[in-house]
């Protein structure tokens, strides 16, 4: 008995340093093995008592495989005999690579190539080459090899067989491994961005979604990992982009004072500024700072106009003046009219100008590199030349330095750059940020911004850094921030370092506290321009911030993060600060919450439904690209800033189309399939379920998905979302919350109507008229039980404004439009003029008011450029007070809405229904009623649809109107 393993069956010795892993039967038939290694030797089998071999780490391991591949090249055994021939040549090309010989690998490639038989699949050595080519594929990727294993598997994929897959055992793991290696190629960082990924992304899934009754749990989360690594992906691209951008710049820019003194809280008179300059400049530019930051902040540019044009009627300083002037430029979006300000800035002589000479070359560097991301090396020069300028024997510092080393940065972090000239910039971003931010220099947020940025770059290029110090790092960073524009910006910047991590609880942690600032910040801006500025950039937080808070568990702060996301200028407008996760629950007494969310990894679902924590569901199918796709279906023409859609103006008064090839039934079928029916089906039930939708989930009809079969097919009748329940919509919960108040406030007082009709609104086309909205509010009046109403017919805007502050229900039946792109540009035809949804919200007063019935098309539509906003007619109204909306998603037909809202009114007003439940009922009543129904709720009315025994079991007739509010 020895410790040292003998010389295995295949005839390898190993030397004594060789780490031994365990041991293996030597019995063919038997084949045990285990680990650890045994203490001595020889060692018999536990199971038959046959001699055992040892088994090695690497790379011992490596060794006695070619041993053992010689040994059964030339054994009896023929099948060890076929694998081995194959086996060798895997050998040779992982031997290839651990010797970093890549024209060996490309040998050994073609080699295992010309050896394995052609169309494998369907001979007898299918296992051998699916196990062995396995390991090359894998082995390529592994090895950075990536563009050979994709080809490989695209060349396999046409001979992937999935027919009888559930029986036919060779079929169904071949397409199995196919899909494992997929994933194992796909999960590499170097096949993202590759010329085959999304080729070999589609491959996987179309095999994958032919057999996926077959495929195993490490499959599914093989797709998890995919979605994940290619959202975080996705994300740091995304924030980098927009970081670095024009859109941006204002951020970062170099200040005027030097030494960085703090600008006093409040803006400076022009004046004074002017009068200061010629008695101190140095006292005098903290004072320029202000007003500067006041209009980059506020956008408010009116001081800094007034200071340009006082510097120049002084003609005194021009440097500054050139200066001050490019700065406004930037503010307003010129960045070319800037960058030359800056030119005649530079040229300027005298004291002043020596002192701004280094600022004024930093500035030009960076907005240069923005508007021309290839002169970045350019930007680079002018930021070196800023820093000589400011440089003499006894300073080091310069203002230009932390400008110089964001554009180092941003050169050492763009991809083709050589690894050594990486980290040579790398280096010197973080030696001028150390020196920046010594505790004797006096520096800024900006400055300890970008010294983060540069040690954490520092430590993702040596391999070195320690990432969980860098988060804790981060946080402080954050808390550390003098202003809540300064924390968001941060967070920006430590949400982009996160994603790069890969790790979903940094991830997590990050977007936390990134959609909290985002919103803090919105809400500090006071200039409108300012905070949807901040609002549009901030709108794939929220649902990026609720999927890594729930994929780490943190279900209560992901629906935190979602409400904080939700409506922000609303919440705002309507009070709603310092909601927490009781105060949702407080919202769930007729029924759950549903945050709804599509994330770059995959969409998914927090039910709120008591105390506890909420329910996650995850909805992989309902991911950002999908819900996109969907997007583009229901919502035809293409919206230019977010690639989305738009709808087109004006309004059809039928949808037209077969049902089948109907791109909105198309689009609601996959909203069904792709998830809304597993949350209903599984999670939110009840009698009133309210959706909270975020992100692009805002610009589909959730209410509407499915595709219900015929009245009495209970095979497929309630395949849609109003089967089970009333869907309702909220903002959020704090502004349900307030409709929930206004419902309460208005039961103690009688409600008044005001029902009017607009048959031919003003500048509809010919043919254009509304033959049933005359029947529509007088039966709508005839079934209302408040104080008497009579119904206004062709009403004009004149007529309803004087009217409307006076009554607390509004049902309007006239045409309508929306322009998600412009979505304040969204109209209702009166007849004496068009009224926009602006206009709406600035001439109509406040009040509390129980329900508005737009009987229009498209009412109900968000704007696409910022959908967390929910900006539309709906959440106008309830900003003016409102408790509950009814509108519609698309366009709808004139007959069908006057069957609907007269149903509707007699739920609502004669049996007593909550208007949400109301309106559900109406709509299953009217695409199950027969001909002799509608006679009898409309007599007199021939009812259109065609002969069928329910002509309007379309859902395009009934589904569109939904409910917002309480």
């Amino acid at each position: 008995m020895g410790r040292r393993p003998p010389r295995t069956s295949y005839g390898y010795l190993a030397p004594p340093e060789a780490r031994v892993r365990g041991w293996k039967c030597v019995n063919q038939e038997c084949g045990t093995g285990d680990e650890p290694a045994p203490r001595s030797w020889p060692y018999p089998c536990r199971r038959c008592g046959h001699p055992a071999d040892a088994t090695f780490a690497e790379p011992w391991a490596h060794e006695a495989r070619i041993h053992r591949i010689r040994h059964e090249l030339t054994g009896p055994d023929p099948y060890r005999r076929e694998t081995a021939e194959l086996e060798q040549h895997v050998w040779a090309y992982k031997d290839a690579w651990w010797r970093d010989d890549s024209a060996a690998a490309d040998r050994a490639w073609l080699a295992y190539r010309r050896a394995r038989p052609p169309r494998w699949q369907g001979t007898d050595a299918w296992w051998i080459v699916s196990s062995t080519l396995s390991e090359m594929v894998s082995l390529a990727a592994r090895s950075g090899d990536t563009g050979r294993a994709i080809t490989e598997l695209l060349e396999c994929y046409p001979f992937v067989d999935t027919r009888d897959v559930d029986d036919d055992n060779t079929r169904r793991t071949i397409a199995r491994a196919f899909v494992t290696m997929c994933i194992g190629v796909l999960e590499q960082d170097t096949s993202i961005d590759h010329p085959g990924e999304a080729e070999l992304h589609a491959a996987m899934d179309d095999v994958a979604g032919r057999i996926e009754g077959v495929l195993m749990d490490h499959h599914h989360r093989g797709f998890q990992r995919l979605a994940e690594l290619r959202a975080l992906h996705r994300s740091r691209t995304t924030l980098a982009r927009t970081r670095r951008s024009a859109v941006t710049a204002v951020d970062g820019l170099p200040p005027v004072s030097w030494p960085l003194v703090s600008p006093p809280r409040t803006v400076a008179d022009p004046r004074e500024v002017v009068d200061l300059l010629r008695r101190e400049p140095r006292t005098a530019l903290p004072l320029v700072d202000s007003v500067i930051d006041a209009a980059q902040t506020h956008e408010h540019t009116g001081p800094l106009d007034d200071l340009v044009r006082q510097l120049a009627a002084a003609a005194t300083w021009p440097a500054l003046t050139h200066l001050l002037r490019s700065r406004l430029h930037v503010i307003t979006g010129d960045l070319t009219a800037a960058v030359e300000e800056l030119e005649l800035a530079a040229a300027e002589t005298g004291p002043l100008a020596r002192r701004l000479r280094p600022q004024i070359l930093a500035t030009h560097g960076l907005l240069l590199a923005r508007i021309r991301p290839d002169r970045l090396d350019d930007g680079i020069a002018l930021g070196r030349a800023g820093r000589a300028a400011g440089r003499d024997r006894w300073r080091r510092v310069t203002p230009a330095d932390t400008g110089l080393a964001r554009l180092l940065l941003w050169r050492a972090l763009r991809s083709g750059g050589l690894p050594a000239d990486r980290s040579r910039d790398v280096r010197e971003a973080v030696r001028l940020s150390s020196r920046r931010c010594r505790p004797w220099h006096p520096h800024g947020p900006d400055d300890r911004l970008v010294h983060r940025e540069a040690l954490a770059a520092r430590g993702a290029l040596t391999g070195r850094g320690d990432d969980k110090r860098s988060q804790r790092a981060w946080r402080r960073s954050v808390g550390a921030a003098p202003s809540v524009v300064a924390g968001a910006r941060t967070a920006v910047a430590w949400a982009e370092w996160a994603a790069g991590t890969r790790i979903p609880e940094f991830a997590a942690e990050a977007y936390g506290h990134l959609v909290t600032l985002a919103a803090r910040d919105a809400v500090a801006r006071d200039g409108e321009v300012a905070r949807q500025r901040v609002l549009t950039s901030a709108q794939e937080y929220a649902e990026e911030a609720g999927y890594w808070l729930a994929r780490t568990g943190r279900y209560r702060e992901a629906v935190l993060a979602l409400e904080t996301g939700r409506a922000v200028g609303l919440s705002e407008v309507l009070g709603g600060r310092g909601f927490s996760y009781e105060d949702i629950t407080s919202q769930t007494g007729d029924g759950a919450l549903v945050y709804l969310a599509a994330a770059k990894a995959g969409g998914y679902a927090l039910v709120v439904a008591a105390s506890h924590d909420p329910q996650f569901l995850d909805l992989p199918k309902l991911n950002r690209a999908t819900v996109a796709g969907i997007v583009g279906r229901v919502q035809p023409e293409a919206e230019p800033s977010t690639g989305l859609a738009r709808l087109a103006g004006g309004r059809d008064l039928a949808v037209s189309g077969e049902a089948g090839t109907d791109p909105m039934a198309d689009g609601l079928r996959t909203l069904w399939h792709n998830g809304v029916m597993d949350l209903l089906l599984h999670s939110a039930r009840g009698r009133i379920v309210t959706f909270i939708p975020v992100g692009l989930l805002n610009l589909v009809p959730l209410h509407a998905a499915g595709e219900p079969g015929a009245p009495g097919d209970r095979y497929a009748e309630w395949r849609h979302t109003g089967h089970f329940s009333a869907i309702r919509y909220a903002p959020n919960a704090r502004a349900l919350r307030r409709c929930r108040d206004t419902v309460r406030e208005s039961a103690a007082r009688e409600q008044t109507l005001l029902a009017v009709d607009v048959p031919a609104g003003h500048g509809v086309r010919p043919g254009g008229y509304l033959h049933h909205v005359t029947r529509e509010t007088t039966e709508v009046t005839r079934r209302w039980t408040g104080s008497a109403s009579a119904p206004v017919h062709a009403c004009t805007w004149a007529e309803f404004s004087a009217a409307a502050d006076r009554h607390t229900v509004w049902h309007l039946a006239c045409h309508g439009s929306a322009e998600p792109a412009s979505i304040l540009d969204s109209r209702l035809y009166f007849a004496d003029r068009v009224v926009t949804l602006e206009e709406l919200r600035r001439t109509l007063s406040p009040g509390r008011r129980r329900l508005a019935v737009l009987s229009a098309c498209r009412t109900n539509l968000v704007g696409s450029a910022a959908p967390n906003e929910v900006v539309g007619l709906p959440s106008a109204l309830i900003q003016l007070g409102f408790a509950g909306v009814i509108a519609t998603a698309w366009a709808v037909d004139d007959l069908a809405c006057t069957y609907l809202m007269t149903a509707f009114y007699q739920r609502w007003c004669r049996d007593g229904e909550e208007p949400a439940v109301a309106l559900n009922q109406a709509q299953q009543w009217l695409r199950r009623a027969t001909r002799f129904d509608l006679e009898a709720l409309l007599p007199g009315v021939e009812p259109a649809g065609g002969p069928d025994a329910c002509p309007y079991v379309d859902p395009r007739y009934w589904a569109a109107f939904a409910y917002t509010g309480a």
